[in-house]
Order: structure tokens, then sequence, then C-alpha cells
């Protein structure tokens, strides 16, 4: 009889730890990448740069991955901006903090800026993954190249 019993409580401790963790793992699983963030971590700071710049005020996404225009890496780290099919991008250059896009590889914003004045940021040289940069039949540029894009590495 204590034997039975005693079985009956390995079994349903059993039951219970095992129940537990698949509960932890579908959790762990289901939750988007922006949802585990912290607001401090680097894709917090990513995913507030995009929504702050007002490019994409006329998108609603939980995900900053899933914004237009935006692809993110396997982690979920922003590596390519392409509005190249856009022709009037709201805001302005300067209003994206590109110190927070540390892993953007490819940036095409051809063809967006359709009226005012738009001015290159120095920041934008100062992306070191950045291979690819496309501002072209954008007339409403004005001023000089930054400097930094002299100096970019890639």
């Amino acid at each position: 009889m204590i034997v039975n019993s005693i079985t009956s409580s390995v079994h349903c401790a059993v039951f219970i730890i095992a129940v537990s963790v698949c509960t932890v793992a579908i959790v762990l699983i289901t939750a988007p990448a922006s949802a585990k963030a912290s607001p401090f971590s680097p894709l917090s700071i990513e995913a507030k740069a995009l929504l702050d710049s007002g490019w994409w005020e006329n998108f609603a996404s939980a995900n900053h991955c899933e914004l237009m225009g935006v692809t993110c890496n396997e982690v979920g780290s922003v590596t390519r901006i392409d509005f190249s099919s856009f022709h009037s991008l709201p805001g302005k250059l300067e209003n994206m903090n590109w110190a927070s896009l540390p892993n953007l590889e490819y940036l095409n914003l051809s063809n967006c800026f359709s009226t005012g004045s738009v001015s290159i940021p120095d920041e934008i040289g100062t992306l070191s993954k950045l291979m690819y940069l496309d501002l072209s039949y954008n007339y409403y540029l004005q001023g000089l190249l930054p400097l930094t894009l002299g100096t970019a590495p890639n």
C-alpha cells in the first residue's frame, strides 16, 4: 500500500513537471521576438527608432520586422530598409536615429522624397555594416554629402 502511494506521488510529480516544461516551451516559442526584448534591449531600441522616425505612421504592427520595407535577420535586428516603392516618405532622413540600427546593411530610399528639402545626415556614414545606399531620384536632396560617407568601412 505504501509502495502504491509513493508510485502515485512520483507519477503525479512527473506529470506536473512535464506539463510545466511544455507550457514554458510553448510560451517561449510563440512569443514574438519584440515581446521578449526588454525596453532597453538592442531590439527594442531599433523598434523605437523605426517608429519614432514617423516613416511608418500609416502602418501599424506590433513587430518592427513586419513593417513595410523592413527586413530583419533571424534574431530580429534590422538589416534592410527598402523604400524604393514609396514615392512620398513622411518625415526626413534626420528623423531616424541611425545609431540605433547597427546591423543595417542595405538602405534604399530612391525616389522617396518628393517635397521639401532633405539633407543627408552625417550619422548614415557611421553605419559600419552598410553595404548598399541608394538615394537616387530624390530631387529635393540638398547640401553636401557627409564626410562620414567617405570614411565608412564598407
